[in-house]
């Protein structure tokens, strides 16, 4: 009986160790370009997506830097920019903010993706955005580094 206890208790240390142990989060960093219209998503260092963007048109500049994730809202409507017959704001899904009221979310406007077009924000196609919004979802927007360049 001695025996067996001894092995319980033995397990129950090695269980212990093993759940003390941390697991590292995975590290994502999203490199936008202005000049070539692109996100490219990196998962610690790998390159795992790449996509067509839209960033600011002449006048409404995507602001350069190296962010963070402030702010997710999957549904999001513009609070600036309204339509002018409903007066309801435009659609920005799986946005992902960042600078302010900047952020990276969908767009319906997908035939313009990869030319300057937007307000500010980085527009991507809206599958794309969901796919980004649920990595930023999985590794925690605390993991996450948007570098706008």
């Amino acid at each position: 009986m001695e025996g067996v206890m001894r092995e319980i208790v033995r397990f129950v240390a090695l269980l212990l160790l093993f759940l003390a142990v941390p697991v590292r989060a995975t590290i994502v960093r999203v490199e936008v370009s202005i000049a070539n219209q692109t996100a490219t998503v990196f998962e610690d260092n790998v390159q795992t997506q790449q996509w067509a963007v839209s960033t600011g048109r002449p006048g409404h500049d995507t602001h350069k830097g190296t962010f963070t994730v402030t702010y997710m809202d999957k549904h999001h409507r513009s609070s600036i920019y309204k339509s002018k017959r409903t007066g309801i704001g435009s659609p920005m899904p799986y946005a992902v903010f960042y600078d302010g009221d900047r952020a990276l979310h969908g767009t319906t406007d997908v035939n313009r993706l990869g030319t300057p077009a937007s307000h500010g924000c980085v527009r991507l196609h809206p599958d794309n955005a969901e796919t980004f919004f649920n990595i930023v979802t999985r590794v925690g927007k605390q993991n996450v580094t948007i570098i706008v360049s």
